[in-house]
């Protein structure tokens, strides 16, 4: 009878310490398919995150605002804000004479959105692709915010084997080039309009006013599907290539998150690029203007004055392309998606 009970004391004991070991056994191997769930995850999520920072982001203005407060913020630090009556609050850079915008400290570059000035300024995203310049002989250069972005708000001639740009003063429409001052114009070779140092292959203003007249306007007009905002693309890549008989790429624009200068990679161009929503702020520095800024002035000039259009001839670089007598390029009006 004892030795019937042991036994099924034993055979009890055994069959709870299987079901024990099968009860670990299977917590164990939950808890490994468990693991191996987390770490498929998280290799999933990593993978996603290290593909959408490779991707670039398309630039499209929709993705991010702004109002004017963060132009009176950037651009505090370089320069000094002050109210015009005409104009409002504008921003005079903290520059030398020699400075120029869409010249100084920067370079041209095709994409798809057209000729775009990269200017290595930490503000230079907003006052090279938003509103407006114009100079006064007191002031020197001045910029007048705008709400529309384009690649360069700049005029555009060609002919003669040179390419000329000069910024767009306020109130200027986008196919006018008889309202911008010839002593604005920077005229040079297009083969050293893309290099990174383009400046030092300008000849000087002393050039410009026979360079204007022997030069027809560029009217390529762009209209942005997205925004509605007409602007001038400047001479195409085509025009260009023929021209020059070199390749010149075209770079595709990406969306910056953040203000500042603005990124040349192998491919493409990251700049910051947000719509800019109408707001009442006002610069917190901002003084009255010392003196009414007025219409667009020439800048003035350094020596003696205009050389006659003999001794300009004789001294101006001669290039081998013919002078478009035209009177205008044909004007091509496209929508972009």
């Amino acid at each position: 009878m004892i030795n019937k009970l042991l036994a099924n004391f034993g055979t009890k004991i055994g069959r709870y310490r299987g079901n024990e070991a099968k009860r670990k056994s299977l917590k164990y191997f939950s808890q490994l398919k468990m693991k191996k769930l987390w770490c498929r995850l998280i290799l999933v999520l990593s993978l996603s995150v290290l593909f959408q920072l490779d991707e670039p982001n398309p630039c499209c203005a929709q993705e991010m605002a702004i109002s004017y407060k963060t132009f009176y913020e950037e651009l505090a630090p370089y320069g000094q804000w002050i109210s015009d009556a005409q104009y409002g609050s504008v921003w005079v850079p903290r520059e030398n004479k020699n400075f120029r915008p869409y010249f100084s400290r920067g370079s041209w570059v095709i994409t798809d959105y057209g000729n775009t000035w990269i200017s290595d300024d930490p503000w230079g995203w907003a006052c090279y692709h938003y509103g407006r310049w114009t100079y006064d002989t007191y002031y020197r250069w001045i910029w007048i915010p705008g709400y529309e972005w384009a690649p360069a708000w700049v005029s555009w001639r060609m002919g003669g084997g040179y390419c000329g740009w000069a910024p767009m003063a306020p109130g200027t429409a986008v196919a006018a080039n008889y309202n911008t001052p010839e002593s604005w114009w920077v005229f040079m070779e297009p083969k050293y309009m893309y290099l990174e140092d383009c400046a030092k292959y300008w000849h000087g203003a002393y050039f410009n006013h026979v360079l204007v007249n022997r030069t027809a306007a560029i009217n390529n007009f762009y209209v942005d599907h997205a925004t509605r905002v007409h602007y001038n693309f400047g001479p195409g890549s085509d025009l260009l290539e023929q021209v020059t008989q070199q390749a010149i790429p075209v770079y595709r624009v990406s969306q910056s998150k953040w203000p500042g200068a603005s990124n040349i990679g192998k491919n493409g161009v990251s700049i910051f690029r947000p719509v800019v929503v109408r707001s009442p702020e006002q610069p917190d520095e901002l003084i009255p203007a010392p003196k009414p800024i007025g219409g667009p002035k020439p800048i003035p000039e350094r020596k003696k004055g205009k050389p006659s259009i003999k001794t300009v001839l004789a001294k101006m670089p001669l290039v081998g392309h013919p002078v478009h007598d035209s009177g205008h390029f044909k004007v091509r009006r496209q929508e972009r998606d």
